[in-house]
């Protein structure tokens, strides 16, 4: 992962759990860009799943399309 890509994963994570961001600390190096990821990943799906400012049915859509883009199925650029 790029300088500025990490730089701005930590800010992300210190802003969204000082918690979670600290405790990274302890995790091989090679591994904690990833797991700052996963966790920001669950967060925002969390959030989406757990908002009654849109439908359920497009809460569902929204997940829908984030696990498919997880398993690579999502659009392209």
């Amino acid at each position: 992962m790029s300088e500025s890509r990490t730089e701005l994963l930590g800010d992300l994570l210190k802003a969204t759990s000082r918690s979670f961001y600290l405790t990274l600390r302890v995790l091989p190096a090679a591994v904690r860009s990833q797991i700052g990821l996963a966790y920001l990943l669950a967060r925002t799906t969390d959030t989406v799943a757990d908002t009654e400012i849109v439908s359920l049915a497009q809460r569902l859509r929204h997940c829908g399309r984030c696990g498919s883009g997880l398993r690579g199925r999502g659009r392209r650029r």
